[in-house]
């Protein structure tokens, strides 16, 4: 019975049936007296029952409200701490991580994530910037002795990832976050859940590594944005820079290329139709340069400048996340209206629509008719 309705319950008893409960007295002038104090005894009792009921609610929701809400200033309340975002905790028995209980003492985080084992207990992941990784003056440029190795990603597909020019081992070693599922020696970099840079243990050589392309014949491109970059949406995209194509370095191409010149894209509205093309493209992996027309660049150095198609007609992008990485491997040709990247990493054509806005966005809209002509 809930003690509200139990107090006046107790409110409601006729005074006779507590009388003659009560113990046998002589009917003296204090009789009355007596009953009145045995009604008020049981009442008192109620209430000291109802402030242990409430002592004990309070005490089982106390851990759940923050530290600010005042309950921790009760005097002699046992004080709680709540682990602030990011924060390693040490699950209890009965804890669960991703629908599955932890067992006692495993390392979790705020996000209900299990901790990798290279962390100190406690200890949570820093926030490594990949562009700190990248040795001096180097801008995370492939070696120059091209090195290839292979990573399973999220048990399906075989990434393909090339060796990058990068810092010393001793400092890749203190980056490395969480150890890559199904693999001993590679890992996130710290702080990180995308897969485009990953580090490699060899032997306690440590190396860093960039994504290039799914070691399959046809995949679509939504699942590199979401597997390898951790981009499900546009919303993840901070802004996007257009720069004109380097493969031109003659004096008339570097001309052109000064006068393109360079622009970021922030508006939203055109972030979104970039994300909502490439996530609707279909990747063919490595090695198709015969899939990619992007024009020619053969001119003399002197020539006028419409004569290098390729420049004028050509976009190379870099997409910035939210969270600091800059993916800037995509390039697009209005010569054959698709995108492509190096190692010959080919795309479906666009769309005449689809084409459309591209040119729109990135800036070539009133150069293609032109341009296309001289082809």
């Amino acid at each position: 019975m809930k003690e509200k309705r139990l107090l006046k319950v107790l409110g409601e008893i006729d005074e006779k049936y507590v009388e003659e409960a009560a113990p046998a007295v002589k009917k003296t002038g204090g009789e009355k007296s007596k009953v009145v104090y045995i009604r008020w005894g049981v009442t008192a009792a109620c209430l000291c029952l109802l402030c242990v009921s409430v002592i004990a609610v309070s005490g089982r929701f106390r851990n759940q409200l923050p530290p600010d809400s005042g309950w921790n200033d009760i005097p002699g309340a046992e004080q709680t701490a709540v682990p602030d975002m990011g924060q390693t905790v040490t699950a209890d028995s009965n804890q669960m991580i991703d629908g599955d209980y932890a067992e006692s003492g495993d390392q979790v985080t705020d996000s209900g994530q299990a901790a990798d084992s290279n962390q100190a207990a406690g200890e949570q992941e820093i926030f490594v910037a990949v562009s700190s990784l990248f040795a001096d003056g180097s801008g995370g440029i492939i070696n120059e002795a091209l090195f290839i190795a292979m990573v399973p990603i999220n048990g399906q597909y075989t990434g393909v990832y090339e060796k990058v020019q990068a810092v010393e081992t001793a400092v890749l070693s203190e980056s490395r976050g969480r150890s890559i599922s199904g693999t001993e020696e590679w890992y996130y970099v710290s702080g990180h859940t995308d897969m485009q840079y990953l580090i490699r243990n060899d032997n306690e050589e440590y190396s860093l590594w960039k994504f290039s392309c799914f070691d399959s014949g046809e995949y679509p491109y939504s699942d590199v944005l979401e597997l390898i970059y951790r981009i499900d949406s546009a919303d993840v995209i901070s802004e996007i820079r257009i720069n004109p194509p380097k493969m031109d370095n003659t004096n008339g191409g570097m001309a052109i290329q000064e006068k393109i010149g360079t622009h970021t894209i922030a508006n939203r509205e055109q972030i979104n139709t970039i994300y909502e093309i490439l996530s609707s493209m279909t990747c063919y992996g490595s090695g198709h340069w015969d899939m990619i027309d992007y024009g020619s660049t053969d001119a003399p150095a002197d020539a006028e400048l419409p004569l290098h198609q390729a420049v004028w007609l050509g976009r190379y992008l870099s997409v910035v996340t939210d969270y600091g990485n800059e993916i800037d491997g995509l390039k697009y040709t209005a010569v054959s209206d698709m995108f492509y990247e190096f190692s010959g990493i080919a795309y479906n054509r666009l769309t005449e629509e689809q084409a459309a806005k591209v040119w729109e966005i990135i800036g070539i809209t009133d150069e293609r008719e032109d341009r296309r002509g001289m082809l």
